[in-house]
């Protein structure tokens, strides 16, 4: 310890300074005694701030765990709805896709079968046949292996035709009429060369009478089968309201059998 006037080195305990005489203060330790206190303020502080974040980290952690479940659920509900949706999405686009099938079949038949107009009456063209109009034979339809040609007269009935038939080929006249895929014909086999197609009339009602031939592009005889579509043919013609009958009145409608006469596809 030294005195503050002069610098004498004191023992401490001195109320005067031994050397100048200036009085000595004592001083007060409980100056360090608060130093110390503030560095263990200090220090308890800073514990009890480290101990309180813990504390706040738990209620986190806490807090956490109670939201957690909140989240999960949310995650599931999340989950769930995208499921929902993609599996709605995938039913609509099977569906669109099932009905977009269905109508391009639709519009495939429309396509495919053509309505050809006729002295009156609208023919429909199966799918894989043409047609076309020709002097001689009518409504000519065609494939690559048939041909048939259909012309309606309006003049002769088919009873006139089948006793007309009856007396130009008598030795037709007892298997002259066939019934076929519920459509009853009168026809006859007409044969040139070796080749050969059959004449036939049907009824298209109490006065007006289909005739035509059926032709096959080997130039055998009609079998049954080809009579099918035909009959679909001629049991679907629709007469057109509208057509006014400008013809004149015929005889019996007899074909020149030339093999050049008759139309194929290629």
């Amino acid at each position: 310890m030294f005195c503050k006037s002069c610098g004498a080195d004191l023992k401490g305990t001195e109320k005067n300074c031994p050397n100048c005489g200036a009085s000595i203060v004592q001083e007060d330790k409980s100056d360090e005694f608060n130093e110390n206190s503030d560095d263990d303020t200090r220090i308890d502080d800073f514990v009890f701030k480290d101990s309180s974040n813990i504390e706040i980290n738990d209620n986190t952690l806490e807090q956490e765990d109670k939201i957690s479940p909140k989240r999960s659920n949310n995650k599931n509900i999340i989950i769930i709805v995208s499921i929902c949706i993609g599996v709605i999405l995938l039913l609509t686009i099977i569906l669109f896709l099932i009905f977009h099938n269905k109508n391009k079949e639709s519009n495939k038949d429309k396509t495919d079968i053509n309505i050809s107009s006729y002295m009156g009456y609208s023919f429909k063209i199966p799918d894989g046949y043409q047609s076309t109009l020709d002097k001689e034979y009518g409504l000519v339809i065609y494939s690559e292996s048939l041909s048939y040609s259909i012309i309606i007269d309006y003049t002769n009935n088919y009873n006139s035709y089948l006793e007309f038939a009856k007396r130009n080929y008598p030795q037709y006249a007892k298997n002259m009429e066939v019934t076929l895929y519920g459509r009853k014909y009168a026809g006859i086999v007409i044969e040139k060369n070796g080749l050969k197609a059959t004449e036939y009339v049907s009824k298209l009602d109490d006065s007006i009478t289909y005739v035509g031939i059926v032709v096959r592009k080997d130039y055998k005889t009609p079998v049954r089968e080809d009579y099918e579509l035909l009959t679909k043919i001629l049991d679907g013609a629709k007469k057109d309201k509208s057509y006014k009958r400008n013809y004149k009145e015929t005889d019996f409608k007899k074909f020149n059998f030339d093999e050049n006469n008759y139309k194929f596809a290629k």
